[in-house]
């Protein structure tokens, strides 16, 4: 009788332990950065990326912010999702004035590291919700 407690005991924490393991590679995906602003402040007056859909296409508002003004450049991209569910986009004008090398025809890809953080290149963006920042951002639209 203790042996079959302890092989269904055995069973059940063998179950337990191997589907916590199996992280699934669309657990995050562009509905969790959609509507959000991610900033990186780590330069000068620091830059952002607003996620959202305009006409059932995902893109990618690139903001610089400025001193004195709130955004000093913004370009908007269209963002690619492959089937792998990767998520990436053409930064080749923005990021090259935030300092970075790229190299040409090289798509930016975005890692989703949580709901508050994302990660490109070297770079990480955490969740801003700034009100004004994004109220400034939506007016633009």
């Amino acid at each position: 009788m203790i042996k079959k407690v302890l092989v269904i005991f055995l069973i059940i924490l063998l179950i337990i332990s191997t589907s916590s393991c199996q992280k699934e590679t669309s657990e995050y995906n562009f509905e969790t950065i959609n509507n959000k602003l991610f900033s990186n402040f780590e330069t000068f007056a620091g830059c952002g990326l607003y996620f959202y859909l305009q006409d059932n296409q995902p893109k990618v508002d690139m903001l610089i912010y400025g001193s004195g003004v709130r955004i000093a450049i913004s370009q908007v991209v269209n963002i690619n999702i492959s089937e792998k569910e990767t998520i990436f986009f053409s930064g080749q004008y923005f990021l090259p004035q935030y300092d970075l090398q790229l190299q040409s025809n090289k798509d930016l890809e975005i890692i989703i590291i949580d709901n508050k953080t994302i990660k490109i290149n070297d770079i990480v963006f955490t969740l801003d919700n700034n009100k004004e920042l994004i109220t400034a951002i939506l007016q633009t639209k």
